[in-house]
């Protein structure tokens, strides 16, 4: 899975992808050839100091990665911080159900893929979910309820309620859901076309409220701006900052509604002369 939806908010569904470390490899080593066509596994391998068939050993998880791998190897790349420390906390803290929550199988993720699910755990938690477990004893007057507020079909509403519960995200209680407030991984095995339609669902609820809604209730802008592309991982860290921060002032208040917030970030023109000495 190469790309992730992540809520910030303590109290909202968060879904994050547990990379193993050769995956971090492989990844950061495809990044570089993309800056650079010349990267190849044996230019990097001698910088390393090691043959090219021991890194294919350590990429194809026939040799492990031992801390002296792989401080060799982000040195040989000279590897930004954010990347050492990424690599180093996945070789310190094992993939397993009690690191990162349930692991969710393919056709879980495929339905809490979009902002759906993430719009239904949000609305459980307001005042006016509140309102309707209290008029409302039966889950299915409940799911009416809800569907009329979220304006989607309630058989709808039911398969997400569902999703949620068998991904551990969501419980019934005896007289309504309630999140279960734990985190979810989608595991190393997740095709990345799933979250690829879930975004562009996104987008597509975008275009919708770009529509209908006053501009009073909406804020939508863009910027272009011209960077070094090795700055990337700096821009990632700055729009993962401002979400946490963003999501932890507005949720101080009332919870009367659900907004959704999107950031998207990507290149329009790349350079055509990538730095034949970098790596």
């Amino acid at each position: 899975m190469t790309s992730n939806k992540v809520m910030t908010s303590s109290v909202a569904l968060t879904i994050k992808e547990s990379m193993a470390p050769h995956l971090i490899l492989k990844r950061i080593i495809k990044e570089k050839q993309s800056h650079n066509p010349r990267v190849s596994l044996r230019r990097i391998a001698a910088r390393m100091g090691i043959s090219s068939g021991r890194l294919s050993e350590i990429l194809s998880q026939k040799r492990p990665l031992t801390t002296y791998y792989a401080d060799k190897f982000c040195a040989a790349l000279n590897l930004p911080e954010s990347d050492v420390n990424e690599l180093k906390t996945s070789m310190a803290k094992p993939l397993d159900k009690q690191a990162f929550g349930p692991i969710l199988e393919e056709h879980i993720v495929e339905k809490l893929a979009d902002w759906k699910p993430y719009a239904l755990l949000s609305f459980l938690q307001t005042i006016i979910y509140s309102s309707i477990r209290h008029q409302n004893s039966t889950s299915e007057a409940q799911v009416l309820e809800i569907s009329k507020r979220m304006n989607l079909p309630s058989a709808e509403i039911t398969v997400l309620l569902g999703a949620l519960e068998q991904a551990g995200l969501a419980k019934w209680d005896g007289d309504g859901w309630r999140p279960t407030h734990q985190e979810a991984t989608t595991g190393y095995d997740i095709p990345s076309h799933a979250r690829m339609q879930g975004l562009i669902a996104d987008l597509h609820l975008a275009q919708e409220k770009i529509k209908n809604l006053n501009v009073h209730e909406r804020d939508f802008s863009s910027m272009t701006l011209t960077m070094d592309p090795k700055d990337i991982h700096k821009a990632k860290k700055l729009i993962r900052d401002f979400r946490r921060n963003f999501v932890r002032i507005m949720e101080k208040g009332s919870k009367k509604s659900v907004h959704q917030i999107s950031i998207q970030f990507f290149p329009i023109v790349s350079s055509d002369t990538p730095s034949k000495e970098s790596l």
